[in-house]
């Protein structure tokens, strides 16, 4: 799986919606064809990097939203942010779902002020 071409495509849904993590994983899976669930991790945090150095920024899933916008996390460090995909994915030990945060949107989605 080439990670810039993902990054690419990823980043264009992000145009029009938000994108819970659990698609950008199914995304990867899909497209890298790893079974084994530590390079699904790996793959994942790295598109997920890609993205937020692209400027997308991370936020609640919007199970625990209260209304229809997007409420971004105050830290937004990559570093930070794939650090914890990894510890609640290891948690976990499943794929994350449709209710686990971070999802992604576009900067200009992405105002704590909102």
């Amino acid at each position: 799986m080439n990670i810039d071409a993902a990054i690419e495509q990823i980043a264009g849904w992000a145009e029009d919606d938000w994108i819970g993590l659990w698609e950008i994983v199914a995304y990867v899976a899909e497209e890298s064809g790893v079974e084994d669930s530590e390079q699904q991790v790996e793959l994942t945090v790295a598109v997920v990097k890609g993205l937020l150095e692209r400027g997308l920024c991370a936020g609640e899933s919007p199970v625990h939203n209260t209304g229809p916008r997007f409420v971004p996390w105050r830290e937004q460090d990559p570093d930070a942010i794939t650090a914890l995909i990894r510890r609640e994915w290891q948690r976990n030990d499943e794929f994350p779902s449709w209710g686990d945060a971070p999802w992604f949107t576009i900067a200009r989605l992405c105002r704590l002020d909102a």
